[in-house]
């Protein structure tokens, strides 16, 4: 199977609300609770992610990976770091994989894409902040990121621990 990786459109919305959803309940079972999961709108998520894209901010960027249907079936989300306390410019705001595709590489690929394009758009750090108890704490260590904060985040009534990995050589790393 081959998987090509490109900007978002307006037209991948739909895809991209899915693929959110579906990891959130994936990934997150267990972690955060079941009725907040359960609660989770596709028709929510696709306006969310249509006005979004359709209305995209300047210094930041959604990446596909498509199937060879053209099936949506991971995205990232990057762009100006939203976390005024802590100090690298940039942030990978979102990356999510259907479950049945993770383990294939496809993640990283997507992850080096979108620090290409963070670092074309001028951004000379990043960060990325993932909840203590997701196993992709581990991918962004393989990833090289250095952990640099932690913070308390409630989602569903449940107060969460979220780690904020860091990269400080961004320009490097496109070569």
């Amino acid at each position: 199977m081959k998987i090509d990786i490109r900007h978002a459109s307006v037209a991948d919305a739909a895809g991209i609300a899915r693929v959110h959803i579906d990891t959130w309940r994936s990934a997150y079972k267990g972690i955060v609770p079941d009725e907040y999961l359960a609660s989770l709108s596709y028709e929510k998520r696709l306006i969310s992610w249509g006005n979004f894209l359709g209305a995209m901010p300047s210094r930041q960027h959604v990446l596909v990976a498509v199937d060879d249907d053209g099936k949506v079936i991971a995205f990232a989300n990057a762009g100006n770091n939203r976390s005024v306390e802590y100090g690298p410019d940039g942030e990978v705001v979102a990356i999510y994989l259907l479950q049945e595709y993770q383990g294939c590489g496809i993640g990283r690929r997507l992850f080096h894409a979108s620090i290409h394009r963070l670092a074309a758009d001028g951004f000379k750090q990043m960060l990325v902040w993932v909840l203590a108890d997701n196993s992709a704490c581990r991918f962004y260590e393989r990833m090289g990121g250095q952990l640099i904060g932690e913070k308390m985040e409630e989602i569903g009534g449940k107060s969460l621990k979220e780690l904020a990995y860091g990269w400080d050589d961004l320009p490097s790393r496109v070569t």
